[in-house]
């Protein structure tokens, strides 16, 4: 079994969503704070801070949450039904399925109340042109290539 493995650019979309939703929970705290403690000063420095704050915490995020793609090229009908069983055996459960693009999430209640944020620990399996292509987490990715070479070797 031959398989070639990439790491995938973080998405802008993911660093901008996480920006906001952590900018908007940092402004909600100051302002509660403020209102509470009228001794603190909210201005242009504190906007700052949390500017800064906000966009090292969704760098970290963005690419903490890294997605590899990890292309089969033996693939077929079998294969495919081999990685999307290997992908259920490892934790993952059937979203959806259309045609040949197959669409996994984890079943752990842990992984999708903290992980699962904007789309980021959703597993693919897409076949096309006698290739299996398999894109998702790092970890998902890492479990997926050792179970299949435990069963192929």
């Amino acid at each position: 079994m031959q398989y070639t493995a990439e790491i995938i650019k973080p998405r802008w979309q993911t660093f901008a969503s996480y920006f906001l939703l952590s900018f908007i929970c940092l402004m909600l705290l100051g302002t509660i704070a403020y209102w509470w403690i009228l001794d603190i000063r909210f201005g242009a420095t504190q906007i700052a801070l949390y500017l800064l704050l906000s966009a090292g915490s969704a760098m970290g995020v963005t690419l903490g949450a890294k997605r590899i793609k990890v292309v089969i090229g033996e693939g077929s009908d079998v294969m495919e039904q081999a990685v999307v069983n290997a992908l259920i055996v490892n934790g993952q459960r059937l979203k959806q399925q259309v045609n040949k693009n197959t669409l996994l999430e984890s079943q752990h209640v842990f992984n999708k109340l903290f992980w699962n944020w904007f789309g980021t620990e959703l597993t693919s399996v897409n076949y096309t042109d006698g290739s299996v292509v398999v894109e998702g987490p790092q970890r998902v990715i890492e479990n997926l290539k050792s179970s299949l070479k435990r069963t192929t070797s």
